[in-house]
């Protein structure tokens, strides 16, 4: 854990934005901050730009911190992998959802349940994301359906 702070170069001026944070990131012109509640078994996730926008997820301990779930901002959506449940990551075996979060209206919409936290990384419109290490599956966000994009010859029978 440590704070935020901003600085202004011009002025040598700091400013603490956040006391206590344990993950932090800009996508998009948006800011995710990311802090584990005093119960230890919840994250909230906040962005800047939307103050009404904040989300609490299950936390997920490692050995020397915390589980960043994989994760997109868009202009106003958060597309996150959220945990099914608070663990610790040697013995999770809960699986997690792929959610969408719209930031302006705090709306959730979950797309796939089961799923491992991979990478992803979703369309303009956010339609469709490409998902896992490789980016090699296609994930139709609207119908939670996931198609391989690539295709390797002993998984075609040539």
């Amino acid at each position: 854990m440590a704070p935020l702070v901003e600085e202004d170069t011009e002025e040598f001026d700091r400013k603490i934005l956040d006391e206590s944070l344990f993950y932090a990131t800009a996508e998009n012109n948006r800011v995710l901050r990311m802090t584990i509640e005093n119960d230890s078994k919840t994250a909230e996730v906040t962005v800047e730009d939307f103050p009404a926008f904040s989300v609490e997820l299950p936390s997920i301990s490692t050995y020397s911190g915390w589980l960043i779930p994989h994760m997109e901002i868009m202009e106003d959506s958060l597309f996150i992998f959220t945990p099914n449940k608070s663990g610790q990551i040697d013995t999770y075996v809960e699986g997690f959802r792929l959610e969408k979060w719209n930031m302006a209206t705090g709306k959730r919409e979950t797309s796939l349940d089961g799923i491992e936290n991979q990478p992803i990384e979703c369309s303009p419109n956010g339609t469709r994301c490409l998902y896992g290490y490789y980016l090699s599956t296609m994930i139709e966000m609207e119908t939670g359906t996931k198609k391989e994009m690539i295709l390797y010859a002993e998984e075609t029978n040539f």
